[in-house]
């Protein structure tokens, strides 16, 4: 609903936008119209929630394990992914607050990302630990990855909310 609602408010603001641009303005220079400024916070929410919306993400929390498979709730439905000779690619997001954790398991009937958060693991547990390879999912290269990870969610954010406000006629 969010994006159908971000492409509302973006067609809605292109197609005021003589009207808007005559409207006054506040004291930091930014126009007092409603069209642009709905518009633009639709797209940076829509923009910054976008994984969540096209990708089979859940929370580990609601991940079930029924012996050798793996029975995830996503946005695009449950996905059933079978855990024999599954591979996992994990990033620790940056921050010591939370301890977010990104499980990617791919297996052989599908694919699925997991988030997990230190908060509600044991302490030193790592979600599908007994899954896919450890030298590869540890140490470094799980901090790395979540770093890359945050850096290419940030410019996704920037790149769509300039794109989305060029669309609409902000910028």
């Amino acid at each position: 609903m969010l994006p159908v609602l971000a492409v509302a408010a973006v067609v809605w603001a292109r197609s005021t936008e003589d009207s808007w641009r005559r409207a006054t303005l506040d004291e930091a220079g930014y126009t007092t119209a409603w069209a642009p400024n709905v518009a633009m916070l639709l797209i940076a929410l829509t923009i910054a929630v976008l994984p969540y919306l096209v990708l089979p993400m859940a929370s580990s929390g609601l991940a079930e394990r029924d012996g050798d498979t793996l029975t995830v709730p996503t946005v695009l439905g449950r996905r059933s992914v079978a855990l024999v000779g599954a591979q996992t690619w994990r990033a620790r997001m940056p921050g010591e607050v939370v301890g977010l954790q990104v499980v990617v398991v791919t297996g052989s009937t599908g694919w699925v990302i997991l988030m997990a958060s230190e908060a509600w693991l044991d302490p030193g547990q790592t979600p599908l630990g007994d899954v896919g390879e450890g030298d590869q999912n540890s140490g470094r290269n799980v901090t790395f990855r979540g770093w890359a990870l945050m850096l290419a969610w940030v410019l996704l954010i920037f790149v769509g909310f300039g794109i989305g406000g060029s669309v609409a006629g902000t910028f």
